[in-house]
């Protein structure tokens, strides 16, 4: 081989090491002196024939809603591996709460670095941020799926992840369960019945050790229901409630709701009630008629505080956000 062949190789090999080193680097001084928050994320469990087990992740924040983007920088965004930015900040349980997403590095905000990736939906914008695995002892992986359930109610797995506060870098180092997992069960249409009521069964499980307190009047209006249009086709209208959202009231003692540990706290809420009833334009939809693309979650999460003025002791209520799965009319889709 040529002397100025041999050269170039180990030059181009030296650049890929010195690269390398550089990630391997950022990495551990993320772990080092990085600020340690937590992510949600739902976890499967593939095996890596090569690593042993892991968990493959997908968070909250892997899909951001494009009103958290800059009207400029959406065009830009739909091309994958777009360096993006994604600021943030925390809850009382330290949990990420996404702000906005930008080509821009933030100056003042907290962020976490990532990259775009292909999807089909007009109304987010896909991110991967480095943490999308999390790799086990062997056998370990299909323990951590294993636990995830109480009494069939999915327990939100989260990932505690440190950010680097120069450049954002992520990286995993270990994982908590939440310790309260929202479940429904949907109405199923009986034979010969054309149309079922529409009663939605809400089950909250505390997976914790100790009891938990949450807020829960009569109305349920600590329950709210999100929805979402992840695709919608052209000249589609989104749908919305007919109604406003109620006005906002104080919480009472008697609202206060405790769940023992390692068990369930259910009720109903009837979705054929008026202020749940649903319009796709200036038309009045039933739920079962839902399209496919057109999905809804029900949230419990701590009110604000101003609500909480009538209430001696706030300080052991559970604080965070517990979200359903989705779904669409009587069928789930995730």
């Amino acid at each position: 081989m040529p002397k100025p062949k041999k050269i170039l190789i180990l030059v181009a090999v030296g650049v890929q090491c010195a690269a390398l080193g550089a990630m391997c680097w950022q990495r551990e001084a993320a772990l080092r002196s990085g600020a340690p928050v937590f992510m949600r994320t739902a976890p499967v469990d593939p095996r890596d024939l090569f690593r042993g087990d892991y968990v493959r992740l997908t968070y909250d924040v892997s899909a951001i809603p494009i009103d958290r983007v800059a009207e400029d920088e959406v065009e830009a965004m739909r091309r994958p591996e777009k360096r993006v930015y994604l600021s943030y900040q925390t809850d009382a349980r330290n949990m990420v709460i996404p702000l906005k997403l930008s080509l821009k590095k933030p100056q003042q905000e907290r962020f976490i670095r990532g990259y775009t990736q292909k999807d089909w939906r007009p109304d987010v914008v896909a991110v991967r941020y480095g943490v999308e695995k999390y790799f086990m002892q062997q056998g370990r992986g299909r323990d951590l799926e294993r636990s995830r359930t109480l009494e069939g109610v999915r327990i939100p797995l989260e990932m505690e992840v440190a950010v680097d506060r120069d450049n954002g870098i992520a990286v995993l180092k270990g994982y908590r369960y939440t310790e309260l997992g929202l479940g429904i069960v949907l109405p199923r249409r009986a034979s010969g019945q054309e149309r079922p009521e529409f009663k939605v069964q809400v089950k909250l499980a505390n997976a914790s050790p100790q009891p938990l307190r949450i807020l829960d009047p009569e109305d349920h209006r600590s329950f709210r229901i999100e929805l979402s249009s992840d695709w919608l086709p052209r000249n589609q209208e989104k749908i919305r409630f007919q109604q406003p959202s109620p006005p906002l009231e104080l919480y009472q003692a008697s609202d206060v709701k405790i769940i023992p540990p390692r068990s369930l706290y259910q009720f109903e809420i009837d979705l054929d009630q008026p202020r749940y009833q649903l319009v796709r334009g200036a038309t009045s939809i039933d739920w079962d008629e839902m399209q496919s693309w057109e999905t809804a979650r029900i949230v419990y999460q701590t009110p604000d505080p101003a609500l909480l003025s009538d209430l001696d002791d706030t300080w052991n209520l559970w604080q965070g956000r517990a979200v359903s799965r989705a779904f669409s009319g009587t069928n789930f889709r995730d």
